[in-house]
């Protein structure tokens, strides 16, 4: 087997880790004008909003992008064509559930504010938060099709671009009219740039596939509990942030929301720079999978965590001494004082991150479940240590001691998975 990342596949993998870094930062520089102009109070009702819209456009979504991920090749090796019409098809899909998790959304949030559920602002809130969300899930798969026809490059221009733009127009808002514009703003940005997304994306897939050309006969078997397996697993994984999220807003309010958006954020933005390894391995690992080479997978699996742990490490060190000082001066001096939470969840991060590549190795070995399982109790103990604790720094320990036990299975089951394939 080759080197794992070659020269060319390495370049790819930085331009991706630096527009989702890029993206990360832009989201956080938003959160930081949030705090700085409404105060914990009133950010910690937006964050709320924009945690329950997550989870409700995560419910709604899909989440056909591992489909693609993985059909559409096998589609379009049968004929040209048959890959851009599959691909088409999810794009549909994704578009009509779009729709009416849209409508159903704005159903629930009238009734929520009818039963005196929630208060007219933040009803407001919720509503522009649920439209932001909810409008962007069709991007995802579009994501796919572009790297799936080598376009990374395109696709992180495009992605670095839309983020900007969001940025720019939601703050501008915020500074000019509140809270609700801001999220309105925010709605009208990512509408904007789902659509040049998806408009790229079927272009180029035309151009590199072939025009549609519906497959004949039934779908491939396995394709429709992989696809519920896979969608389940992603839905667990990507909502488990805004779950927590919103869970504190139950819990809390919008104080510890806003704690806890702070606190969280430097442990997401370490967990972006690793993310993108997930999805660069992805063509090797099944490649190696094919060809039963399952010593070198280990091999390079291994060699990748210890990299990952040793930039976790590095990154924790620096912290450590200037945590305290950064956030005094970026959220103000109140803030100052979640530095030993913003640490822990740190670690945290830095501990996962080790085994990212978890994410994507059930799915080579065709074993969907096993991710589903994963990342189903993951998100149901962090939810339970928040819940039994009730407080940031509680939450915190409870998330190491979650990532730690996470990782260490995965790094001690890896020989035994290998060896079941």
């Amino acid at each position: 087997m080759p080197e794992l990342l070659l020269r060319r596949e390495l370049g790819v993998f930085a331009s991706m880790a630096f527009t989702t870094q890029a993206e990360a930062v832009l989201s956080v520089a938003g959160a930081v004008v949030l705090v700085r102009t409404g105060g914990a109070q009133e950010a910690g009702r937006v964050f709320f909003a924009q945690a329950v819209a997550g989870v409700w456009a995560l419910l709604c979504d899909p989440r056909t992008d591992d489909i693609a991920l993985r059909y559409v090749p096998v589609y379009q090796a049968e004929s040209r064509g048959y890959g851009t019409a599959l691909l088409d098809r999810l794009l549909r899909l994704d578009l009509a559930v779009t729709a009416a998790g849209l409508l159903a959304g704005a159903l629930l949030t009238l009734v929520a504010r009818r039963a005196g559920w929630t208060d007219p602002h933040q009803a407001l809130l919720i509503l522009l938060a649920i439209l932001a969300a909810v409008v962007r899930s069709p991007a995802g798969l579009a994501g796919v099709g572009l790297s799936l026809v080598g376009e990374m490059p395109r696709l992180a221009r495009l992605r670095l671009a839309a983020a900007a733009l969001t940025a720019v127009v939601s703050v501008a808002a915020l500074l000019l009219a509140g809270p609700a514009a801001y999220l309105a703003a925010t709605a009208a940005a990512a509408t904007l740039s789902s659509a040049v997304l998806l408009t790229v994306t079927r272009r180029r897939l035309a151009a590199v596939y072939g025009p549609p050309a519906p497959r004949p006969g039934p779908a491939p078997k396995g394709m429709l509990r992989f696809a519920l397996q896979s969608s389940a697993a992603a839905t667990a994984s990507t909502g488990t942030d805004q779950g927590v999220l919103a869970l504190a807003g139950v819990l809390g309010g919008p104080v510890l929301v806003t704690t806890l958006k702070i606190a969280l954020a430097p442990g997401r933005l370490l967990l972006n720079v690793a993310g993108p390894i997930g999805p660069q391995l992805f063509p090797r690992m099944a490649a190696a999978v094919m060809a039963r080479d399952f010593g070198a997978l280990r091999r390079d699996l291994w060699r990748a965590s210890v990299l990952l742990a040793v930039g976790g490490a590095v990154v924790l060190a620096v912290a450590v001494p200037c945590t305290g000082t950064v956030l005094g001066l970026v959220y103000g001096p109140p803030f100052a004082g979640l530095a030993p939470v913003v640490l822990v969840l740190l670690a945290a991060a830095a501990v996962r991150a080790v085994a990212v590549w978890s994410k994507a190795l059930p799915l080579v070995l065709g074993r969907p479940g096993l991710r589903l399982g994963a990342v189903t109790a993951d998100g149901l103990l962090l939810l339970g240590a928040l819940y039994l604790t009730g407080t940031a720094a509680g939450f915190a320990w409870g998330a190491l001691a979650v990532a730690g036990l996470g990782t260490v299975l995965w790094l001690s089951s890896l020989p035994r998975l290998l060896e079941a394939a």
